[in-house]
């Protein structure tokens, strides 16, 4: 597999690692430009899904960079003498977002006030200052934050149990055989609102955020029934539209966002990205207007409104913006971590004895 960067891959190992070789005759070489500087020889990228153990192996230097360390762990390492002795710790803004997604196709899910309701049973304060140790930004939108395109007049839902029992109220869902969880007859058929909430195995952050839920969700009415998954079952499973509720997120980068793979109605697939089931006429037509836009004015309008959708239809609950939490070996230098994914410019590093 080769391109035009100064890098081919050497060898792929499903769920292992991937192995970079630098090119032999590159053309960058004969090109005395810093911007496209490639220095290391090799590169490794090791793929370990648990996060406890990627920790223990940048512990034991087997790893000289990692990054998304999730937040209580990071502060932990820089009060620990032997990694501040080991390693360099940064926390730029990442591009991209936390977010509890909400399948509409679900009948216990497809009233908006319902998914509402949920959205104000989150106190996404006590996620960003307890959970994410004070390193992350609430957002409320499927716009990073960081753009002119961020609608900063989409309000932020608070955490309020009371207007969620409202809300429930409302779309008929009480508890009418006290067992103080809420019910509805549907087509016919008694639904208790017990929701199935998936969140991968060896990821902390999205079983402490599924479990801040079900602790405030219990107090309104609403069961959550947290369910664990390895990371190839809960694939399918999200492919096959076969859950109520998930928390996952997205990586984004500085450029025009394209919400085609994501938003759009044809994305609403097995193997597309719309796994929430969102969309409508107006929606459609945004996105599509916006791939052809050029006008970036125009086009940060049009994206204001998507916002503005989104909010209205709320097809996710929008959490959090996570700093990018990283660190990487005093051996290097040129290490400085960046907001664009995965965090880091790899190719720029230099062991630190090397001129």
């Amino acid at each position: 597999m080769v391109g035009a960067g100064p890098y081919q891959v050497s060898e792929i190992k499903t769920g292992q690692h991937v192995k970079l070789v630098r090119k032999k005759n590159w053309w960058g070489d004969k090109v005395n430009v810093d911007y496209i500087a490639a220095y290391p020889t090799k590169i490794y990228f090791k793929i370990i899904e648990n996060d406890n153990n990627a920790l223990l192996s940048l512990k034991e230097q087997e790893l000289d960079v990692m990054t998304y360390i999730p937040a209580d762990k990071f502060l932990e390492l820089k009060k620990n003498e032997r990694a501040v002795k080991n390693f360099n710790f940064y926390t730029p803004d990442a591009f991209g977002y936390r977010y509890i997604g909400m399948n509409m196709a679900q009948p216990k899910l497809s009233d908006v006030r319902v998914r509402k309701a949920l959205a104000h049973l989150v106190d996404k304060k006590h996620l960003v200052e307890e959970i994410c140790s004070g390193l992350a930004t609430s957002v409320n939108g499927p716009v990073s934050h960081l753009k002119n395109s961020y609608n900063k007049d989409i309000p932020t839902i608070s955490f309020n149990i009371e207007k969620a029992k409202a809300l429930l109220d409302e779309a008929g869902w009480k508890d009418t055989d006290g067992d103080n969880i809420r019910d509805k007859i549907v087509e016919g058929q008694k639904l208790s609102l017990s929701l199935k909430f998936l969140y991968p195995k060896g990821k902390q952050l999205y079983k402490d955020i599924g479990q801040v839920l079900k602790d405030e969700a219990i107090r309104a009415g609403i069961d959550i029934n947290m369910i664990k998954t390895e990371g190839a079952v809960m694939l399918e499973d999200l492919k096959k539209r076969e859950f109520d509720l998930t928390c996952l997120g997205w990586s984004q980068s500085p450029l025009p966002d394209d919400f085609k793979q994501i938003w759009h109605t044809t994305s609403n697939t097995y193997e597309g990205n719309n796994m929430v089931g969102f969309g409508n006429e107006e929606s459609d037509k945004l996105i599509e207007e916006i791939r052809k836009t050029m006008d970036e004015e125009k086009r940060n309008q049009m994206y204001r409104r998507f916002q503005e959708i989104i909010a209205d239809q709320q097809p996710y609950v929008f959490l959090f913006s996570p700093k990018s939490c990283t660190a990487v070996s005093k051996r290097f230098k040129n290490s400085e971590a960046v907001s664009l994914r995965p965090g880091y410019f790899v190719r720029y590093f230099q062991l630190a004895d090397e001129e």
